[in-house]
């Protein structure tokens, strides 16, 4: 443990320089306010550190299938992220931190697609980066639920949509200003938008994705148990 908190000192203490001179707040308020770099270069080793989440989940359920299916379990982990990143990049962060007027602000947001314009600096980028590995590790619990189960393609189609519209509406009801936000509800850690959320779809993408699941049921609709052997 002492040797993980030096590194992740070693790690702020290096950044921090950089982040001064890039000035992601495009104001030149460092002298006013020193914590500036310090912050927003936490917040990086903390998307660091949750980004390698991937890399567990990874681990966690090619441990629990069998050895000649673990290259696919992993590469369905690591598309988890590829494209879930993409999708966020290009709709999913403007339908959960953009804005929107009347009724519509409250489901979704609707500007800083693809995060142009005036959507794109140094700071927004950040923010975009912290939501986005957590919206790749919502998309990763259904691949412990379905593992040995799904087709690569179906399944890497299903993580593109839970990206780009599932958890950023639901990520905008709670955290981008929605209704659920206006009623005065709290995540903090994330229980609700990310863990929730990818727990709730696991049954729900089994039953939907039913005719595109290989081999889990037979003819009569009975469930096909897997050998471990």
């Amino acid at each position: 443990m002492l040797i993980v908190q030096i590194t992740l000192l070693i790690c702020l203490l290096a950044l921090v320089c950089p982040v001064l001179g890039a000035d992601p707040s495009g104001s030149s308020t460092y002298e006013s306010d020193p914590t500036t770099a310090v912050n927003f270069v936490w917040v990086l080793i903390c998307g660091f550190l949750v980004m390698s989440m991937q890399a567990g989940f990874a681990l966690l359920e090619a441990g629990l299938t069998r050895a000649k299916n673990a290259a696919n379990i992993m590469m369905k982990n690591m598309m988890d992220f590829c494209i879930g990143s993409l999708g966020y990049w290009a709709v999913g962060f403007a339908l959960m931190m953009g804005t929107a007027t009347g009724i519509t602000g409250l489901i979704i947001g609707l500007n800083g697609f693809f995060l142009w314009g005036h959507a794109y600096d140094v700071s927004t980028i950040e923010m975009w980066f912290w939501q986005m590995v957590f919206c790749a590790t919502a998309a990763t619990i259904v691949s412990g639920a379905m593992a040995e189960r799904t087709k690569f393609s179906t399944y890497c189609i299903a993580s593109l949509i839970v990206s780009a519209v599932i958890y950023p509406i639901y990520g905008h009801w709670m955290w981008g200003g929605g209704w659920l936000s206006q009623l005065g509800a709290l995540d903090f850690a994330g229980s609700g938008v990310v863990h929730a959320v990818g727990g709730f779809h696991c049954p729900c993408r089994c039953m939907a994705g039913r005719a595109l699941v290989s081999g889990k049921y037979r003819k009569d609709g009975t469930p096909v148990g897997i050998p471990w052997s």
